[in-house]
């Protein structure tokens, strides 16, 4: 029986960009007991933040060396204005793999205060397994800023990127294993909401699991979280809504019409901040 897939579509002319497996919820257990393995292995979390940082360096470097191809993609799949993805998304994903490759040895435990006999102390220690599903809107981006605390803290991560935006991050992790990742530490499994996203959800392998998207599908998650391990959920729900411009705001003049038609239309419309805080998803 041939397996499930997504077409993969230019939202700009409708060219098809080619097909990507539905990853099935068996082989999201599969995929979770692998990642287990890994973080129990300690081939990765074991290692030291510094040793840690220094791949997450190398990523980041090789990003750079590809970032006509990352913003291409991200381009292609989301029907992006390239000018944006080569000036502010795949810039903004590589500073932020090295910002959280520079904070992690800069995480500390606290000492308590207590009697002269005891010594009470609190110590960071990473979940395991944890898993990220990301919106279309801002592909690599997102990405980034869930792998690089992920990954610097010494966690598994499984990433499951939108179903119509999955090729930036695929390469994303080709880069990781290039850059000395250990196989299993990071896992991009392509597929849909209901099968993929919703399997991630109901693990109970899976410690931790942020998601960026819909309130809808936010709430989803919640209840799936709770039926399941009650594993810890991120969730950044945003979307878009309208602008309501009052008579005494016009004293701002200029500057506040001009955020609030970027605000609308940045992203081919698909952006859920204002103009001057950073691009979110909807």
């Amino acid at each position: 029986m041939t397996a499930p897939t997504l077409t993969l579509r230019s939202p700009a002319d409708g060219t098809v960009l080619g097909e990507t497996p539905i990853t099935s919820a068996a082989e999201v257990h599969a995929a979770s007991r692998r990642a287990d393995e890994v973080f129990r292995s300690r081939v990765w979390s074991g290692r030291t933040p510094r040793e840690r940082a220094a791949v997450l360096l190398h990523l980041a470097d090789l990003m750079a060396r590809d970032a006509e191809t990352l913003a291409r993609l991200d381009c292609e799949d989301a029907g992006k204005p390239i000018t944006e993805c080569r000036e502010n998304d795949v810039p903004s994903a590589i500073e932020s793999i090295r910002w959280f490759a520079e904070a992690v040895d800069k995480q500390y435990g606290t000492t308590t205060a207590s009697g002269p006999d005891v010594l009470s102390f609190t110590e960071r220690e990473p979940f395991g397994v944890v898993a990220a599903i990301l919106p279309w809107n801002y592909p690599l981006a997102m990405a980034a800023w869930k792998v690089g605390p992920a990954l610097a803290a010494g966690n598994s991560l499984i990433l499951k990127p939108a179903d119509a935006t999955p090729r930036s991050v695929q390469h994303l992790a080709a880069l990781a294993a290039e850059a000395g990742l250990p196989d299993g530490v990071l896992q991009v499994l392509p597929g849909d909401g209901p099968t993929t996203g919703a399997a991630l959800a109901e693990d109970p392998l899976i410690g931790a699991l942020s998601f960026t998207g819909s309130t809808a599908t936010g709430r989803t998650i919640l209840a799936a979280a709770a039926a399941s391990n009650l594993k810890r959920v991120s969730l950044e729900m945003g979307g878009k809504s309208p602008q309501i411009l009052m008579d005494d705001a016009l004293s701002f003049g200029d500057e506040l019409i001009e955020g609030m038609v970027e605000s609308a239309f940045l992203t081919s419309g698909q952006n859920c901040t204002d103009s001057r805080g950073s691009p979110g998803p909807s």
